[in-house]
């Protein structure tokens, strides 16, 4: 997969270099009785919402016989399946094709087949390629994502404070700010997923393979109750939460978010998803990000996914429409628009991301100095735990306690 994902970016970087919430929809067959289609798009990234109320809206410039009527509710990860299984998919959701969840649902047939849409081949071929489920393509991948370090730009000048190559300076920085009396880094440990998502962005730059350890692990053929690398992990999580704002595990990723904003704190480790969060907490915020560093410099690289990418119901009234709305995001001079609001890094061939913040990081994408999200690799219902174990760690203090629960959370697995 790491091959796939280097190659995906290679590719992709040769062209190119985060509220509404709304009630439960109506029928389709209600939704039409006004003279326009309203088209439900279930959209589960909530700091992608305002940036899809302005697509939308221009969509509809375009489309006046079509509404598309964006519903973003809390945890729609969660409510998505509970609504597939009640026979009420929406027409339009967005979804990670890399997840084991989203393969489930294509495996229960809840997601029309998009191989043979025109639109698909606006997309790179790398990005198809690595988010295929039986060589079919099932959902429109918009933008990629990785994470790294926001830092607070001014505060690292006036402490006279370079950014982190290594490990070891990232700590030095964490003192030197300590010492001035100001907080070093905000944690959003109150929300499970940003706990686990963080172990991701460690595991690629502190475990030779981390891939290989956990594929082994839930084949039954290796147990990680003293994995040395997982130890290392767990070690630097807990030294870098000495230096965290108080009370991480009641912090939520909004409340973090805010406090990175106002300046409450110099770092935050999230991804560039975050960076239209942030610009509307603070406008004036002076911020960017750094690569989380390896113990080396010439060992780090940054994570990389499959940030957002849309999926129609496959037994929706309003597969027309739905497609419709689909190309139009596909579309290059709408994608950049999507790219510019977002902050993120298009999917879409020839779109640029001018994203300023995450410069530092496309730098790192553009040098193919990559790795992916291990969970992409992980059987369905182990990306949940794993977030719990992470964040118990937190609440702990234990690493050997979480070794234990690693071990129990991935062993024997895939044989299940």
């Amino acid at each position: 997969m790491k091959k796939v994902i280097a190659l995906l970016l290679s590719a992709l970087m040769l062209t190119s270099v985060f509220s509404g919430c709304g009630n439960k929809e109506k029928t389709e067959d209600e939704a039409k009785t006004d003279g326009k289609e309203k088209v439900e798009l279930f959209q589960i990234k909530r700091e992608a919402v305002d940036t899809f109320n302005k697509m939308i809206e221009d969509f509809q410039e375009e489309n006046p016989e079509i509404t598309i009527e964006q519903n973003n509710v809390p945890d729609g990860d969660k409510v998505l399946p509970t609504r597939m299984a009640s026979d009420d998919t929406p027409a339009i959701f967005t979804q990670w094709p890399n997840t084991a969840e989203f393969r489930a649902q294509v495996k229960d047939g809840y997601v029309l087949d998009l191989s043979n849409e025109s639109f698909i081949k606006n997309i790179s071929e790398n990005v198809i390629k690595d988010s295929a489920i039986d060589g079919k393509t099932y959902a429109l991948p918009i933008s990629l994502n990785t994470m790294g370090v926001f830092y607070n730009v001014k505060m690292f000048n006036d402490l006279g404070i370079k950014v982190p190559t290594t490990y070891g300076e990232l700590i030095d920085a964490c003192k030197k700010i300590k010492a001035a009396g100001k907080t070093p880094i905000v944690f959003a440990d109150k929300d499970a997923w940003t706990c686990g998502q963080t172990m991701e962005l460690f595991y690629g730059n502190f475990m030779k393979d981390a891939d290989a350890t956990f594929k082994d692990a839930m084949d039954g053929k290796k147990h990680l109750n003293d994995d040395a690398e997982l130890k290392k992990v767990a070690k630097k999580i807990l030294e870098l939460h000495q230096y965290s704002k108080e009370d991480p595990l009641g912090t939520s990723y909004d409340d973090a978010t805010r406090a990175f904003a106002n300046e409450q704190s110099a770092m935050f480790i999230q991804g560039i998803w975050d960076i239209p969060s942030i610009k509307k907490a603070n406008p004036n915020l002076e911020f960017a990000m750094f690569p989380m560093p390896a113990d080396k410099a010439e060992d780090t690289k940054v994570i990389v996914g499959v940030d957002l990418a849309l999926a129609v119901s496959s037994n929706t009234k309003s597969k027309d429409s739905a497609l419709k709305f689909l190309n139009y995001m596909a579309d290059p001079k709408n994608a950049q628009k999507y790219a510019d609001l977002d902050g993120s890094i298009s999917a879409v061939k020839g779109v640029k991301c001018q994203t300023k913040e995450s410069k530092a990081l496309v730098d790192m994408l553009n040098q193919n100095k990559t790795f992916p999200y291990s969970e992409g690799n992980w059987v369905l219902g182990i990306t949940p735990d794993h977030q719990k174990v992470a964040q118990n760690l937190i609440a702990q203090n234990s690493v050997d306690g979480f070794l234990k629960d690693m071990d129990s959370v991935f062993f024997g697995k895939a044989k299940k």
